[in-house]
């Protein structure tokens, strides 16, 4: 909302590469794109968007995309941290179970 503040400015910023992120896997992937573990391909978008929409941004200037390009290794990257961050660990085996009363009357 408050897009005149540096804040506001960057987060607009940030929507505006997560909105394309998926686009330019595509342009870029032969380039750039593997960060960690992951390799982008064909099936790899992140959000939808019209690629030639994508196509016409970066017809417009050369700076343009080299920004876009980095902001979304940025983003990525990101992403990346905040998935390692967020992961659950795997849970703990369950305890285990008591014996039954009814194993304890056995006869032996």
């Amino acid at each position: 909302q408050d897009h005149d503040t540096a804040e506001g400015v960057g987060q607009s910023v940030w929507m505006g590469a997560e909105d394309i992120v998926g686009e330019m896997a595509l342009l870029f992937r032969d380039d750039f794109l593997q960060v960690g573990d992951i390799v982008a391909d064909e099936t790899t978008t992140l959000y939808e968007m019209d690629p030639q929409a994508v196509i016409q941004l970066f017809r417009v200037s050369d700076d343009l995309a080299t920004l876009y390009r980095a902001l979304c290794i940025k983003l990525i990257e990101r992403l990346l941290a905040l998935r390692e961050q967020f992961q659950r660990p795997s849970p703990p085996p369950p305890p285990p179970s008591p014996p039954s009363l009814s194993s304890w009357a056995d006869p032996l």
